[in-house]
């Protein structure tokens, strides 16, 4: 899964470090969507760069 989200931020040019973490956020499946919205819920910020959301969402869901 990361590797399909690198190369799809990479093809639209996504620089954005904020972009790229709600363009991750918006291709997970329900499970996973559910458990990133609810973190985010609780702390805006819960989620640093792009790395950091990638391995929370592999290590969490």
């Amino acid at each position: 899964m990361v590797r399909r989200i690198d190369d799809a931020i990479w093809a639209r040019r996504i620089d954005d470090g904020d972009m790229q973490v709600a363009f991750a956020q918006s291709n997970l499946a329900e499970r996973a969507k559910t458990w990133a919205l609810g973190l985010k819920l609780h702390d805006p910020y819960a989620f640093g760069p792009l790395e950091v959301f990638q391995v929370a969402a592999q290590t969490n869901v």
